[in-house]
């Protein structure tokens, strides 16, 4: 018995001693983590664009726009390629520009497009400096009363080719009006590209209500800046992309690049 109580007592002297440290210790303090400061320094490299005007007056055109912008980390922007499709008429070009960066990650950036379009947009970036939403703010003509948006992200390289885009990609993509000729449309499925310049795609479309499972195949061609052209052919005719790669080639943002009366734009992420 007297042996059994010899064991125990190291045991006992060792939870006192614990209890006793912890009262000289105190309580431990849980401090909330510090957001990150931000500058012009956090916005460096290229950035996939997707823009999309929405009209609250039926006599404009929508809008929507794809393409790479470079930042330099010092407040200068070179825009090395975009499309534009407004209403159906597709421009093409390149820009500059130049932007700032509050210490919250609130900024404003200033674009001159090839095409003789101007304004400055709005931003907030993310906690990581891998993406940003803008919105218009300052138009060279005015902005009346349609609101401009969009989405950055990170093209997460330097160089692409062909070769970037490999492997399956789930595909979402909307289509709005500019006249009554035309339908609201989503489709909705998967482009499966070969890392050669080749695709496949399987899509469900809604157009109008009317419900329509599609079957294609195509080419694209990826440029040295990450923007590229994506074309699939149907029984149901053929449709033509413009395309900005992000996130290293596990997705896309991209537009309708085909003349008519309505624009299309969405997104693909990588399965």
């Amino acid at each position: 018995m007297k042996s059994n109580r010899l064991r125990k007592l190291p045991v006992c002297a060792l939870a006192v001693i614990t209890s006793l440290s912890c009262l000289i210790a105190g309580p431990v303090v849980l401090h909330a983590s510090v957001p990150p400061a931000f500058s012009n320094g956090s916005l460096k490299g290229s950035f996939s664009v997707l823009l999309s005007k929405w009209r609250s007056d039926p006599n404009s055109n929508p809008e929507v726009l794809v393409g790479v912008f470079d930042f330099d980390g010092a407040g200068n922007l070179s825009i090395t390629s975009f499309t534009d499709n407004t209403g159906g008429t597709i421009t093409s070009g390149t820009g500059s520009g130049s932007y700032s960066v509050k210490g919250d990650g609130t900024g404003a950036v200033a674009v001159s497009l090839s095409n003789g379009d101007q304004g400055t947009f709005s931003i907030v970036m993310d906690a990581k400096g891998k993406g940003f939403q803008m919105m218009l703010t300052v138009c060279n003509n005015g902005c009346g009363n349609n609101v401009l948006i969009g989405t950055a992200v990170a093209t997460g390289g330097t160089s692409f080719s062909n070769a970037s885009l490999k492997g399956a990609h789930e595909l979402l993509t909307t289509q709005w009006t500019s006249s009554q000729n035309s339908n609201a449309q989503i489709d909705l499925g998967i482009l499966t590209f070969d890392g050669a310049g080749k695709v496949k795609a399987s899509v469900t479309q809604d157009s109008a209500g009317k419900v329509t499972t599609i079957k294609a195949t195509g080419t694209y061609s990826v440029n040295s800046d990450g923007s590229g052209s994506l074309m699939l052919t149907s029984k149901q005719g053929s449709i033509t992309f413009a395309f900005a790669i992000d996130s290293a080639g596990k997705g896309l943002q991209l537009i309708k690049a085909v003349s008519g009366d309505s624009v299309q734009s969405g997104t693909t992420t990588q399965q």
